[in-house]
């Protein structure tokens, strides 16, 4: 069977400044471990994992011949194999972060017995309040401080991690629910931040403002 024919590599400019195989791929694989080619074995872990797009494209890497294997750049197999480079950066990118967490859950894992005794030991110690404090709320034994939290806007931040566009608000796009007004915004903030008997001043000042302006309409007419 004819080994593949690698296509042209990316058209780039090169200087002095160029680190190795400056294309835009091998700029963001260049972080890991062993060198930018060592994406290959997340690749491969893809393609264990059932990705058959991931599967199509080792199978093109092990076809190649021991020299284009070591010449190659990522973006010359995603053409030949007809796969986006930006689908092989987001499953690359997936797969190393499963890796990464389920390495550091080991780890934790395994450390989490001795850190303990270590603290254990120290919280006996006179000057180990802060170690008794620690292994007291590890063990349940000590409540966590847990001061007010204010969710504000969750629905972006959520939008954000998740890698899903933000929607804009209907009263942009016409029709729905308006955004509230700058006075609306002061107000409602007022009412969070205070206590219950400002809060309850800020509500009559509102009225009072409103019945002001009504007055003066009113008036306005006669």
């Amino acid at each position: 069977m004819p080994k593949p024919v690698l296509p042209a590599p990316p058209v780039r400019r090169r200087t002095s400044k160029t680190l190795g195989a400056g294309t835009p791929l091998a700029i963001i694989f260049r972080k890991l471990h062993g060198g930018f080619r060592s994406y290959i074995e997340y690749v491969d872990l893809c393609a264990r994992n059932g990705d058959k797009d991931m599967a199509r494209y080792v199978a093109a890497y092990q076809a190649l011949t021991p020299r284009d294997r070591n010449a190659h750049v990522p973006e010359q197999l995603c053409e030949l194999v007809n796969i986006k480079p930006s689908d092989l950066v987001g499953k690359v990118c997936a797969v190393i972060w499963e890796s990464k967490a389920a390495e550091t859950s080991l780890i934790s894992a395994i450390a989490l017995p001795e850190v303990l005794d270590k603290t254990a030991q120290q919280a006996k110690t006179a000057k180990g309040y802060k170690d008794r404090e620690l292994l007291l709320r590890a063990t349940g034994s000590l409540p966590d401080k847990k001061g007010m939290t204010i969710n504000y806007d969750q629905r972006q931040q959520t939008a954000i991690m998740s890698g899903q566009p933000i929607p804009a608000p209907r009263g942009l796009l016409g029709g729905g629910v308006e955004l509230a007004d700058m006075d609306t915004e002061v107000v409602s903030m007022s009412r969070l931040l205070a206590g219950p008997e400002d809060a309850a001043v800020v509500s009559v000042g509102v009225g009072v403002e409103s019945t002001q302006e009504e007055d003066d309409e009113d008036e306005d007419e006669e």
